[in-house]
């Protein structure tokens, strides 16, 4: 039986881009029903398959109604004879089939893409793991924290030589569905030409070693020191600090105190706003220093920044800084919920749960 737990249905969602797609979640947690809310956010309808019990993600009771707004909600016990044909009938009938579960699952119930795709061959099945369907780990269990530090992340986010860093934000869940979201649209867009579905596979931990690799090959900032003049052993002892720190080694990429809040400024290599900043904090003797120059004596640099930061409140330098700088305020989700910059934009925030984007704004594609 079908159960419509979350359908409050929008009148607008004829006009969306995936008006007509049905797409069929066995998907838990956050990365596939994160998926799936970004595909009805486009206009499709949604049909929620879930355990007899229900998604474990419920006992998170608000993340739980967020990640599934206007999306239908049915429950069938995969280990049941009767609920199998029942399901095979329900993917049939679908455009886009999304599952979560171990790899293997789906196909030893006869229910996978191979099984079910001669006789639907406009399906797309997207399937999302920790490591992939195929290779040595692809049935190990993960959760974001594995994922952060066997992409490399954890290493690159640690605070010290040796202790590695985590973030607060599961990043691999998240950019797990944001990858799952762009392959399912490409593989839309790919059936209109070819009348052909196909089989995705995201790991959750793509992304996130797809990000790391960038980054980590792409930018080596014992570059800045380049042209500079300081002796090469100088150089070498900084590369240590210069490997973990990135950008973050630039003294003016980085939070101030001012004399009531924090301040993020975000000054990477424009030669221009470095002047324009030493300008306006009356600092003009460091108006010459050379980028190489700033980074050898980023404490130094930082310091007299910091000094100056701290001699007037936030709203003071933002009102004077803000418009012509990278600077901007220090909030809590709370604060930015309620900013000008979010509360003022048409369309942003999620005053609307679990509605993240909307398509039919006047404008393409703007986030709710």
């Amino acid at each position: 039986m079908l159960l419509c737990v979350f359908c409050s249905k929008d009148p607008r969602v004829t006009n969306k881009a995936l008006t007509g797609i049905k797409v069929v979640d066995f998907s838990e947690n956050l990365p596939g029903p994160y998926t799936s809310l970004w595909l009805a956010s486009l206009g499709a309808e949604v049909i929620k398959v879930e355990r007899p019990g229900g998604d474990p993600a419920s006992r998170l009771d608000k993340l739980y109604q967020m990640l599934n707004h206007s999306k239908s909600v049915c429950s069938f016990d995969l280990s049941n004879g009767n609920d199998i044909d029942k399901v095979k009938d329900l993917i049939l009938s679908a455009d886009v089939v999304l599952e979560s579960f171990r790899p293997g699952t789906l196909k030893s119930l006869g229910v996978d893409f191979e099984a079910l795709g001669e006789q639907n061959p406009k399906i797309i099945f997207c399937s999302i793991s920790g490591y992939g369907q195929k290779g040595p780990w692809a049935r190990r269990p993960a959760h974001d924290l594995n994922l952060q530090a066997m992409s490399g992340f954890s290493h690159l986010e640690r605070k010290n030589k040796k202790a590695p860093g985590r973030t607060v934000l599961p990043i691999a869940d998240l950019s797990a569905s944001m990858l799952a979201v762009v392959r399912i649209l490409g593989a839309l867009l790919q059936r209109e030409r070819t009348g052909k579905g196909q089989f995705i596979d995201v790991a959750m931990v793509d992304l996130l070693y797809h990000w790391v690799q960038l980054w980590s090959q792409g930018t080596d900032p014992s570059q800045w020191l380049d042209g500079d003049k300081q002796p090469g052993k100088l150089k070498q002892l900084m590369h240590g600090s210069l490997e973990r720190l990135r950008l973050y080694v630039l003294p003016h990429y980085d939070f101030f105190s001012s004399k009531d809040g924090q301040l993020a400024l975000g000054i990477v290599m424009e030669q221009k706003f470095w002047r324009l900043l030493t300008e306006e904090l009356d600092r003009p003797f460091m108006k010459a220093f050379s980028l190489p120059m700033r980074v050898m004596s980023r404490q130094l640099v930082r310091q007299a920044l910091g000094r100056r930061f701290q001699h007037h409140r936030s709203s003071h330098w933002l009102e004077a800084l803000a418009d012509v700088l990278p600077l901007s305020p220090v909030l809590t989700p709370q604060e930015a919920q309620d900013h000008e910059a979010m509360s003022q934009r048409p369309g942003v925030g999620i005053h609307s749960p679990g509605v993240p984007l909307d398509s039919d704004s006047g404008a393409e594609g703007r986030l709710l």
